[in-house]
């Protein structure tokens, strides 16, 4: 154990997940190291962790019981907190990912439908041109407009493809995370799980969002309560969500994780 102590950190990806989540509880398991250098100045733990993970055994046993304890705590207190640091990266990494992973699917969404958006211009026009009053035969003009609807690929069609249009405008790619986010979404629950999430600042509203989604997150239903208000009862009843951006477009977003490496 102390020899995986002192060893680097194999790089911190989603494969590897569960290797790192079991060398955390490892560990864990050896103590509360937060509680053994308290009152330390975090440069000298890290100047004993580093001089703890230079020596092998054999130099080590010749140190006096009292600075071979201390170097020790410090090797453990740090693995610890670089523990939390790969896990927490783990997440940032994935959510990066993801994310990517929409914006892509919306560039791709968006040059389809560009090709959709002149074929709709064109049909259009066709349809404009056959009932202007001002045509030389204006009688066989709504005739020929239902006849260029229906060679364009008729009237359900087109309507489907004029809601979907305006749909991905802008750089909403949030509506497009939900789809890649599932397959990891039981993962990610575990790893917030793992971590003692803290907030940056007075605002807890989104670890309390997430813990109501923890809560219910093994539930099987379409719909789940709303977090309660931040505020109390006198706050509105969507406070516990108002952190969160309305969505527009087709599906819903997909929740935006939040991690911080926390203190032991």
């Amino acid at each position: 154990m102390f020899n995986r102590l002192k060893k680097p950190a194999r790089r911190a990806t989603w494969s590897r997940f569960k290797a790192q989540a079991e060398y955390l509880d490892e560990v864990d398991e050896i103590g509360d190291t937060a509680w053994w250098v308290e009152g330390v100045a975090p440069g000298k733990i890290a100047d004993f962790a580093g001089e703890a993970a230079a020596q092998d055994i054999d130099t080590l046993s010749r140190y006096g019981d009292s600075k071979k304890l201390a170097l020790v705590a410090c090797l453990v207190h740090t693995a610890r907190q670089q523990a939390r640091d790969d896990l927490a990266e783990m997440l940032c990494k994935r959510v990066a990912s993801i994310i990517k992973k929409a914006k892509d699917e919306l560039e791709e969404i968006r040059l389809r439908q560009r090709a959709v958006s002149e074929k709709l211009i064109g049909t259009y026009r066709t349809v404009l041109e056959s009932l202007d009053p001002d045509a030389e035969e204006p009688g066989e003009g709504p005739a020929r407009a239902v006849a260029a609807v229906e060679e364009a690929g008729g009237f359900a069609a087109q309507l489907a493809d004029i809601e979907e249009v305006p749909a991905y405008h802008g750089d909403n790619y949030e509506v497009l995370v939900n789809r890649f986010f599932r397959k990891d979404r039981a993962v990610m629950f575990d790893l917030a799980g793992r971590l003692e999430l803290v907030a940056t600042s007075s605002d807890a509203s989104v670890l309390a969002a997430l813990q109501h989604a923890r809560a219910y997150h093994a539930a099987r239903r379409d719909h789940i309560p709303l977090p309660p208000p931040v505020g109390g009862e006198n706050d509105a009843a969507d406070s516990g969500i108002a952190f969160a951006s309305t969505p527009s477009g087709p599906a819903p977003a997909a929740p935006r994780s939040s991690s911080a490496s926390p203190s032991p």
